[in-house]
């Protein structure tokens, strides 16, 4: 289930705008807001895309909903409530130019998800996705298309330990929470043992039997030591100011303890792909570990 959502004061700005604008009978949010009919057809593509083929339906809705997000991000990015979440997110688009190795380790599958839901620019924690979130629950958006948007705003990287393979689905164990998952990968890689993943794995929305959901290409941490990313956790968590370890764990993997903490480890750990993987190597706090790290580049 999704957790509980509050209101943040960028979502709440929007939302005094759209009423002012109601109010004043301007034409103001029709201009980047679904209209009646473009909601009802949301509520209808969202129905039809749960009813689709198990185990293409969960990625299907999901892939869905994320780029309904990116077109109404688009059609909002003037606005001056957005500035700073714009500016951020353009200057690291900028940094990283996401896209597939070559150019860059930074896949779409990567920066998309952590634009739309982890980056934020205030002490709220607020997130493009949480604003839609917001926008949606207060101008009635479909309740089933909200549950599915929730449950990617929540969503965030995790470490996970492969276990074994099944057919096409894999098991994956996850650090900390040691949460064993059957697994079903997008990009249609299987993994081999000894392999650690930094994957966003999704529960799915709909068909409660249906796998969990690697919705990014996988970043396979290669030669990786169970004991050695252990240590780094112990060192890293308190860091965070949080004490429960679950809740840290969780807090360090969506939001990094820098702004760019994970693609900045990414971009820096990058060390060779194919088509439906990307792998890294090192640890994020030992700079030697990491090929492309600044004391590496400077060798």
């Amino acid at each position: 289930m999704p957790t509980e959502h509050k209101t943040g004061p960028i979502a709440t700005k929007f939302i005094k705008r759209f009423h002012k604008s109601h109010r004043q009978k301007t034409a103001g949010p029709a201009t980047w807001w679904p209209s009646q009919a473009e909601r009802d057809a949301l509520a209808a593509d969202t129905a039809s895309r749960a009813r689709g083929e198990p185990g293409m339906a969960a990625f299907d809705l999901y892939n869905n909903v994320q780029n309904w997000a990116l077109g109404a991000m688009e059609a909002m990015q003037d606005l001056p409530e957005l500035a700073a979440l714009m500016a951020r997110a353009e200057a690291e688009q900028d940094a990283y130019m996401p896209g597939y190795p070559p150019m860059s380790p930074i896949t779409h599958t990567y920066f998309w998800p952590w634009m739309l839901y982890d980056m934020s620019v205030n002490a709220n924690g607020e997130t493009f996705a949480g604003i839609l979130l917001s926008l949606g629950r207060e101008f009635n958006l479909a309740p089933a298309f909200l549950d599915t948007l929730a449950s990617l705003s929540d969503s965030r990287l995790g470490l996970h330990v492969w276990e074994e393979r099944h057919g096409d689905r894999v098991v994956l164990r996850e650090m900390v929470s040691g949460i064993r998952r059957d697994c079903r990968a997008g990009s249609g890689y299987l993994g081999a043992p000894g392999e650690f993943w930094l994957a966003r794995v999704l529960m799915p929305p709909m068909h409660a039997t249906e796998p969990a959901l690697v919705f990014n290409t996988p970043y396979v941490i290669s030669h990786a030591d169970l004991a050695q990313w252990q240590a780094y956790l112990r060192r890293t968590l308190p860091s965070t100011k949080i004490d429960d370890e679950q809740d840290a764990y969780a807090r360090l993997m969506k939001h990094g303890l820098t702004q760019n903490h994970w693609a900045e480890y990414v971009f820096e750990s990058y060390s060779g792909h194919t088509d439906n993987a990307i792998f890294i190597v090192g640890l994020p706090d030992v700079d030697e570990s990491r090929p492309h790290s600044k004391v590496n580049r400077h060798r």
